[in-house]
């Protein structure tokens, strides 16, 4: 038989973990929720992150080309430079060279360790560079008469921090002997691609002093440019990741098919995300969002072309995310709830059924005749009331059993008084006829029975 007592505990404990479950819904729903509004605005503010970031990197990159373009007397030396194109002389030119060199290697150190400055001249030859790595460095400069050869000096490298030797190289990984493009004219910055590589490139031109032969005077003309170039590489991507934590990070380059990952991680969900959009709506920046993840891209293009893409992406957490990683907080509570429900349970079901079983007691005491039974009241809440309307029932079970046994033994005397009355004689107290007839048709009855005489 289900008692009352196993019934309250276990309401109780259904009780308790329904409203748990209810709770850690709720409050797991409105994470959710919460979370990826959250997501959405930080993702826009993210992005806006990288755009300053990448502007701040121009503008360092562009101040670094200027401060090298305007020092003193580098115009005349470029112009100088170009006029021993035809007849290399080391003797005469090196100290030119080493010049100038230095002033390319002092420009990327300025920028905060550009990965290569070049310094051309007039007709896009290069004449003098640095390439600045992040254990090493090199420095040099270009000679393309009669032939095409770069002389490089290594400079602080990780293997031997002395070494300072010249060497020839037909060709230098990195760097073009001549700038085939249209030489600018005004500082500009604009990205590049080349060999899978997404870059930053700032121009900025070199002016000096060349002969007019319309005005027949020395005036001031372009007589250079000074380019510096910095991929966006994994330095730039662990920076983005140190002022954007928790965040996946990816760069892509356009090869007028398709964007390609270069540098980051997560290629299955981005690239595939990415594929799905067209050159020209990239041109803007796209939020994507589905089940798994939420990502906006940044475009990077040059007149009106695409060369690469910055994604800024946060996997979505799911309801089951939030259910496991609030495990031990759930583990935690349902401990807590338990030890505060359980000695509630345990009081309650005490307060309740102890005086129920004390009624149930005083009913089977009063259903074996011991009427009067009184329970003592420990409460004055609706157990209270029924225990004092028992007790009142009881004593007056009590009571009305005294009336009815007064009343039986009242009826017996009488009975007995009048049956007396009506069997002897009021005055003489002797038997009279009724008594006599009674006794004599008795006898007969008897004497019939019993075929005897009377």
């Amino acid at each position: 038989m289900v008692t009352v007592k196993t019934k309250l505990t276990f309401f109780g404990l259904l009780t308790a973990s329904i409203t748990l479950l209810l709770t850690a819904s709720s409050i797991t729903w409105v994470l959710v929720d919460k979370n990826i509004a959250q997501t959405e605005l930080e993702l826009k503010k993210d992005i806006q992150t990288v755009k300053t970031e990448l502007e701040s990197s121009k503008k360092r990159f562009l101040s670094a080309a200027r401060q090298t373009a305007e020092l003193e007397e580098l115009g005349l030396k470029v112009k100088h430079i170009s006029r021993y194109k035809s007849s290399y002389n080391p003797d005469v030119t090196k100290a030119l060279y080493t010049a100038l060199s230095s002033a390319a290697y002092d420009s990327g150190k300025i920028a905060g360790n550009i990965w290569k400055t070049s310094i051309y001249d007039y007709e896009g030859d290069l004449v003098a560079f640095s390439h600045i790595e992040q254990n090493s460095s090199k420095k040099g400069y270009a000679h393309n008469f009669p032939k095409a050869e770069l002389l490089i000096s290594d400079g602080k490298t990780k293997v031997n921090s002395v070494k300072n030797s010249w060497e020839n190289h037909l060709s230098y990984q990195g760097f073009d002997i001549h700038y085939d493009e249209i030489i600018p004219s005004k500082q500009t910055v604009r990205y590049s691609t080349s060999d899978s590589i997404l870059s930053i490139k700032s121009f900025y031109p070199i002016m000096g002093l060349a002969f007019n032969k319309t005005s027949r005077k020395m005036e001031p003309s372009q007589v250079g440019f000074v380019m510096n170039e910095n991929p966006i590489d994994r330095l730039f991507l662990e920076k983005l990741k140190k002022l954007i934590p928790n965040k996946e990070i990816n760069i892509y380059l356009y090869d007028n098919k398709n964007l390609s990952l270069t540098v980051g991680t997560l290629k299955t969900y981005t690239s595939l995300a990415l594929k799905s959009f067209s050159k020209a709506q990239i041109t803007k920046s796209v939020e994507i969002e589905n089940s798994a993840y939420l990502q906006i891209v940044l475009p990077l293009y040059e007149n009106n072309q695409i060369v690469g893409t910055i994604v800024v992406l946060q996997i979505k957490k799911t309801l089951l995310d939030y259910f496991l990683e609030l495990f031990d907080s759930l583990i935690f509570v349902i401990f807590i709830i338990i030890l505060i429900t359980l000695p509630i349970s345990i009081s309650l079901v005490r307060t309740l059924t102890r005086p129920i079983e004390r009624l149930q007691e005083g009913i089977r005491e009063i259903r074996s005749g011991n009427l009067g039974k009184q329970i003592k009241v420990y409460s004055k809440d609706e157990v209270g009331h029924l225990t004092i309307s028992f007790n009142e029932m009881s004593t007056d079970l009590a009571e009305f059993k005294a009336t009815i046994e007064e009343r039986e033994r009242a009826l017996k005397i009488s009975q007995k008084e009048l049956e007396h009355l009506s069997h002897y004689d009021f005055l003489t107290n002797l038997p009279n006829r009724r008594l006599f007839m009674l006794r004599l048709e008795h006898a007969i009855e008897y004497a019939r029975r019993d075929k005897s005489e009377i």
